[in-house]
């Protein structure tokens, strides 16, 4: 199986994870629901790295399948997922084997983070100026963008690498790829235009050039600088406050985090500066005159030309419905006032905004949904869970409401007609991980309720409690019903 596209393992029975991993790292997850079937048949597979749920409706738990699982795979990174917020249950998966640990629900910049950190730490990378190669998973990274490669490329990649930009033969290259099996020379040319194509994908400043009748070498491309200069202006924050003192602070805060940003005072302005400029984030205050935050992010979501931004309300007092509309309308995030430092920089980095944006990047996020008003799932809910720059957010979510609605009505059926308190807390977790996965919030709180009363008492929920599950869940199913009817072609 080794000249296989590299591919990761998933333990878990909610089957909406091994999609969204699959999604989220952009390799292949091979399913599993069940420990005895992954023990008894994992020996005939090469996994690069496995993630295993704590909860599974076995007689055998994530935890207690780590130290068999680190004897089948004892070099591969193995993750431990958890929607509990007890940290002893980490700490015991990380002393029985586990190498890291993923908190649900799923956010794409946790799981590509400590993915790579793993890899970086068993050594499998080689860099060389501004990319670097995974060797097991055939991948190539430059910055935030990553590239899936042939496992021949690999090859011959890694050996240009370790070259560090001195020319290498075509002999080399044809050996380190096939070995002592003579190629003809077109063989070779396609990998290297293949590997050309791979490093421009990746946005790496880095090319490959040939040395008629000796081989192959990297070079910088001289065009980067004039074609950069070529596309639209592109700034990391738009502040729109309509107070003066509101506006200084946060742009002397943008300037500590080494971030570029421009200001409006009000959501007209807001509106007119969007279409000169391009923004990665828009952070918004609610009250102003002329146009108020709800109405600007109305109008943005819909009228701008480029790619629709994020946008973060900044709230002193907000009630309770405003915040509610203002999320149906396509903010992503609050930030309260007065705004702080950390929070500011805590918000940047969960939506992976960087002082230096990638030429040409654009956003697009779940938010370019059509959602019915009053919708059960929050946009907020869902932006970070599947990654701002995915391109193809919006298919990707629908395909995942697709697994979600059979596998949660098994899980409400189960719950309206469950006796034993300790399969009723089980239940409920699960169903309360499916429903954060897909940001069905109040769902999932009202599930939690029935999870946190059967743990604490050991004793089923009063009914209401099971009857405030299955009315959110009813009208899940409604909206979910509505989505799909509305973004599908």
């Amino acid at each position: 199986m080794g000249t296989q596209k590299p591919y990761t393992i998933t333990l878990d029975d909610d089957p909406l994870v091994s999609k969204m991993i699959a999604k989220i790292t952009g390799i292949p997850s091979i399913p599993f629901k069940s420990p005895q079937a992954l023990l008894r048949y994992g020996h005939k597979y090469q996994p690069r790295a496995i993630y295993v749920d704590i909860f599974l409706k076995s007689s055998l738990t994530g935890l207690e399948v780590i130290t068999d699982l680190k004897k089948i795979w004892p070099n591969t990174p193995l993750f431990i997922i958890t929607g509990d917020n007890d940290p002893s249950l980490v700490e015991s998966a990380l002393h029985l084997g586990a190498d890291d640990f993923i908190r649900k629900p799923l956010q794409h910049g946790e799981i590509n983070a400590r993915l790579w950190k793993q890899l970086e730490k068993s050594g499998h990378q080689i860099q060389y100026a501004d990319i670097c190669l995974y060797r097991q998973m055939n991948i190539l990274t430059c910055g935030k963008h990553k590239q899936q490669i042939s496992p021949i490329g690999t090859k011959i990649l890694e050996k240009m690498m370790l070259s560090c930009g001195a020319l290498t033969s075509r002999e080399t290259l044809c050996e380190c790829g096939w070995g002592k099996t003579k190629v003809a020379a077109n063989t070779l040319n396609k990998q290297i235009s293949s590997i050309r194509q791979s490093l421009q994908q990746v946005q790496s400043r880095l090319t490959i050039t040939s040395v008629y009748g000796k081989g192959f070498l990297f070079k910088n491309k001289g065009e980067h600088a004039v074609q950069d200069s070529q596309r639209p202006p592109h700034r990391d924050l738009l502040i729109v406050d309509d107070n003066p003192m509101h506006l200084n602070m946060m742009v002397a805060m943008c300037k500590n985090l080494g971030l570029s940003c421009d200001t409006a005072e009000n959501g007209k302005e807001s509106i007119e500066k969007s279409q000169q400029q391009s923004y990665r984030i828009i952070i918004m205050d609610f009250n102003m005159p002329h146009m108020n935050g709800l109405e600007a992010t109305q109008r943005l979501m819909h009228n701008t030309t480029n790619s629709p931004p994020i946008i973060i309300g900044a709230v002193g007092k907000l009630s309770a419905d405003e915040r509610k509309a203002w999320q149906q309308a396509g903010a992503v995030d609050f930030i309260d006032k007065p705004v702080y430092p950390e929070r500011l920089a805590e918000v940047i980095d969960k939506y992976r905004l960087t002082s230096s944006p990638e030429p040409g990047s654009s956003i697009t996020s779940p938010r370019l949904l059509k959602l019915p008003q009053d919708c059960s799932i929050q946009y907020a809910a869902i932006a970070p869970m599947l990654g701002i720059a995915q391109e193809d957010a919006k298919e990707f979510f629908l395909e995942l409401l697709k697994v979600f609605t059979p596998a949660a009505a098994e899980m409400q059926q189960k719950l309206d007609t469950e006796t034993s308190p300790a399969e009723m807390f089980a239940i409920a977790h699960r169903f309360r991980g499916m429903a954060e996965n897909i940001g069905a919030k109040e769902l999932a709180n009202a599930l939690d309720k029935v999870e946190c009363h059967t743990k604490a008492t050991q004793t089923l929920p009063p009914p209401h409690m099971c009857q405030d599950v299955h009315k959110l869940f009813l009208k899940l199913k409604q909206d979910i019903k509505m989505i799909m009817q509305w973004n599908t072609p």
